[in-house]
Parts: structure tokens; sequence; C-alpha cells
């Protein structure tokens, strides 16, 4: 049965190929045509056939673009569970930035494994400090995930090392709010508020851009209605300037709270945004709740 699943597979990776390398064939620029080339290297490594997808990958003549291509078969391929093969893709990347996106992926995938030594030796080749606390984060949460709390800690407290290093102060503060979140995921209330703080007052007071600002501190009040820290994730929703902004934020924070059966404070949320719709959803959860 494996075989035939095999053998389907490398059919349907052909038929993939055929159909695609005819639309490839009309697209009207190169740009477009490198492009249409990237999907197709997916779609190929998808259906199984690999080989296929690194030749087609590695003919497209724009580097950054080959990066790209590269790095969607590798990260598809560690999603599929075959790291090895992934670990040796990305050593065709040229940009270490890509390159780094793609270990940073790897080394979770790994951590989900259970492979823990190869995923934090997979960290240590990260260069970029965003990427590298991403993946410290993702393997810490694994471990608590998989019962060995012991374990995390000291990797989130390489995470937050790492973070600390991040010049970008909107990608800085997005990753402080990624460890709080996780923090609090694992139980260690304290240090999430503690990490949760501090990445709103990076967002606050560091970030210029008033739609970045907000997108961050979206983020960031979600992940606080997450931990179950209702009243600052209202503040900090409510402090949003974008109205559209806003309005998402506390759309999903009362979802959160109905995640949560915290009901009455999803109908504060929802009555904050003044959305018909999500009132309604909440009163019908209000109904089922009795």
């Amino acid at each position: 049965a494996g075989d035939l699943t095999k053998a389907e597979k490398i059919k349907q990776a052909n038929l993939v190929f055929s159909e695609a390398s005819d639309t490839v064939r009309s697209a009207q620029n190169a740009t477009q045509k490198e492009r249409l080339i990237k999907t197709l290297a997916l779609e190929l490594v998808r259906a199984g056939n690999v080989e296929k997808a690194l030749d087609t990958a590695g003919s497209i003549e724009s580097e950054p673009i080959r990066d790209w291509s590269l790095r969607n078969v590798a990260n598809e391929l560690a999603r599929q569970g075959n790291l090895e093969q992934a670990l040796n893709i990305v050593n065709l990347i040229k940009s270490g930035l890509i390159r780094d996106h793609s270990l940073s992926v790897i080394a979770g995938e790994l951590a989900v494994a259970g492979k823990m030594e190869q995923a934090l030796d997979t960290v240590w080749t990260i260069q970029n400090p965003y990427q590298k606390q991403e993946a410290l984060t993702n393997i810490a949460g694994e471990l608590v995930s998989k019962g060995s709390k012991k374990q995390a800690t000291p990797i989130f407290r390489k995470a937050l090392r790492t973070a600390n290093k991040i010049h970008d102060v909107d990608s800085k503060a997005i990753a402080l709010n990624n460890i709080a979140g996780r923090l609090a995921r694992a139980g260690d209330i304290n240090q999430a508020n503690h990490v949760f703080k501090r990445a709103l007052n990076t967002a606050r007071a560091s970030i210029r851009d008033s739609n970045m600002k907000d997108n961050v501190l979206s983020s960031i009040a979600i992940e606080l209605a997450k931990a179950g820290n209702i009243k600052q994730a209202l503040n900090v929703a409510i402090s949003i300037k974008n109205r559209s902004t806003k309005g998402q934020a506390l759309k999903l924070i009362s979802i959160e709270f109905i995640k949560t059966e915290k009901i009455e404070e999803a109908l504060v949320a929802a009555r904050a945004v003044a959305d018909d719709r999500m009132l309604r959803i909440i009163s019908t959860e209000l109904l089922q709740a009795g």
C-alpha cells in the first residue's frame, strides 16, 4: 500500500508539473514566470516529487526568488518530517536571512519530533536574533508540552537574552510578546507578566509608525487575553488608535473569552467594539451557558 501511495504521489506530481508548465510558458514577463516556478516547486514537493521540485527551484535565475523557493521546499519537507533532507536543502540557500528563517522552522520541527539536542544544535547556526529567539521559544514550548518544564526554563532565558539583541523595535516587541505568551501557557505567570510589560513598553515608547504600533498592540492584547489577563487585555485593545484594528482586536479577545467561558468579559469587549453581530454571537453563548 505504501508503494502504491508513493506511485500515486509521483503521478500527481507529474500531472501538476505538466499543467503548471503550460501556465509558466504563458507568463507575460520574467518576474511573473519565476514566481510561478516558485509556486510550482512547492506544489511538486507537496506531491512527493522532491527531485523535480529541487530542479524546478534551481532553474530560477533571480537569486532572491530562488532562495525563497528553496526555503519553501525545505520548510515543507521539515513539516512532512523529512528533517535531514530539509537541512541539506538549506545549505543551498545563499541569503543568510532566508536561510535563518528556514533553520528556525526546521529547529522547531526537530523539537516536535523529540530531537531536542539536534534542534538546539540547529538553533546555534542561526545568525539572525529574531529567528533565533523564535526557534528557542518554540523549543522551550515543546519541552513544556512534553512535560519537561525544568529543561524549558533555561531555554526561555536564552530566548529572552536573544530578543534583547534585536535592533528593530517592531520585531523586538513582537518577539517579547511571543515569549510572554509561551511563558503564560507554561504556567510561569509572573515571568510572563514581566515580559508582557516589556513588550508593551517597547511598542508604546519605541515604535514610531502608528499602524505598526497598533498592529503590535493588537497582538499583545490577544496574547494577554489568552493568558487570562482580562483587564490588561481590554485596556490595551481599547488604547489602539486605528478603529478597524481596535475592532478586530476586541472581536478576537471576545472569542478568547468565550472559549474560556468568561462570557461577561466577552460582553465588555463586544460592547467596546459596538459590533451587533458579535453581540448576537455572545448572546447565543450566554443562553447556552445558562
